[in-house]
């Protein structure tokens, strides 16, 4: 029935079940079905820039992208729908943000403003209120995983974007799926999402790490002056800590020839 396209249901079994989802809503195009959902109906003929979208509008960049997802799903149905739903979702912001500038079509901010219309989207298909929040925020963030990459961000600017996105994993599979869902793929495609994994790992064992029971403010009161041979010390002192156990700091202090 034309009506199923308004039913959370009838997007589940797309998402988690068609093998080319491009061809069912291209054919929903076709037949005027998808001018009931106007989020979905701005992006046909919402033109992109064609250096970066020679596929064309952002419809065919997100038809594109869902086959890519498609073609990647993990056979896990609570995160394949998630991640079905951010991509299919991701560009919702630029028919509210694209403009001309010097000859060329930009959209800057564009994640930022798909928060309204993916919340709107999702709470018209019927979806729970903590679904709706965890698509946003892979479409709000959809961005930064290829700004964090070019930036070589540090540790700060990782941990930033852990609090604002439970799941990095999805996050990263969103953005290869954009990459990917384009009239060209990228040479380095993949690589910004391998690096930002590598880099949430190594946040996640540092902050697995206990603080160190002594720090340079205990030393100077013990009469030791800042400098490298403070440097050498407390580092030596954090290794007995972590290697021996250590638990206390006066235990710590008792360990070392002061």
């Amino acid at each position: 029935m034309i009506d199923d396209v308004t039913k959370f249901e009838w997007w589940k079994n797309l998402l988690l079940y068609s093998e080319k989802p491009s061809d069912v809503l291209n054919r929903m195009r076709d037949d005027g079905k998808i001018s009931q959902l106007s989020e979905l109906d701005a992006l046909i003929g919402c033109e992109q820039n064609a250096r970066w979208h020679p596929e064309g509008d952002v419809w065919n960049h997100t038809v594109n992208c869902l086959d890519e997802f498609a073609k990647n799903r993990i056979g896990d149905e609570s995160d394949d729908l998630l991640l079905g739903f951010a991509v299919l979702c991701h560009d919702f912001g630029k028919p509210l943000s694209s403009f001309v500038e010097k000859g060329e079509i930009r959209a800057h901010g564009h994640d930022i403003k798909s928060v309204e219309p993916v919340t709107s989207f999702l709470t018209s298909l019927g979806a729970d209120e903590d679904f709706i929040e965890n698509v946003v925020a892979l479409t709000k963030n959809h961005m930064r995983v290829f700004a964090l990459y070019q930036g070589k961000s540090g540790n700060n600017a990782i941990r930033r974007l852990m609090r604002e996105v439970d799941r990095i994993d999805l996050l990263v599979r969103l953005n290869n799926a954009d990459e990917c869902g384009r009239g060209m793929v990228p040479e380095d495609a993949g690589q910004a999402g391998n690096w930002l994994i590598s880099r949430v790992e190594k946040v996640m064992e540092k902050d697995a790490l206990p603080e160190p029971l002594v720090g340079g403010d205990d030393l100077i009161k013990l009469g030791y002056k800042p400098g490298k041979d403070m440097g050498r010390l407390l580092k030596k002192m954090y290794n007995i800590q972590l290697n021996k156990g250590v638990e206390s700091k006066d235990e710590l202090l008792s360990k070392i020839n002061l």
